[in-house]
């Protein structure tokens, strides 16, 4: 189910009410906008669009309230809407990024920065 709503602030996600099933509410100054509101009271930013050359509409979640302000949530969205419009997916851009992340972090690094880190705070024993 989605609902329309003309107004976004922080006394508006603050009065949002939970129901049995999970929903949306879109904002008409906000094309592509959304709000998830989750049966057991979580809410979620989320940009709907489609990638400008075709496809299937994506869902892009931007985060929880407590996490970012509405204005950093809807920075997070304009640029979405920039990259669907260049035709590249946030998601497979988010997913790429985090797999770089994990794939550079293997024993030998990790031992490696962590023995930099004790050299560069003197935090070791001569003895050893």
């Amino acid at each position: 189910m989605i609902e329309v709503s003309n107004v976004i602030n922080p006394e508006f996600i603050e009065a949002i009410e939970f129901r049995d099933q999970p929903y949306f509410i879109k904002f008409t100054q906000y094309p592509g906008f959304r709000v998830k509101v989750n049966p057991k009271g979580r809410i979620s930013f989320i940009t709907y669009g489609r990638i400008h050359f075709g496809g299937n509409p994506r869902t892009i979640t931007h985060g929880t309230p407590t996490d970012l302000t509405i204005d950093k949530a809807l920075d997070k969205h304009f640029h979405c809407l920039k990259l669907l419009q260049k035709g590249l997916d946030p998601n497979l851009i988010k997913k790429s990024k985090s797999k770089q992340f994990t794939t550079s972090m293997n024993f030998f690094n990790v031992a490696e920065d962590f023995i930099k880190d004790k050299i560069a705070k003197k935090e070791y024993s001569y003895d050893f």
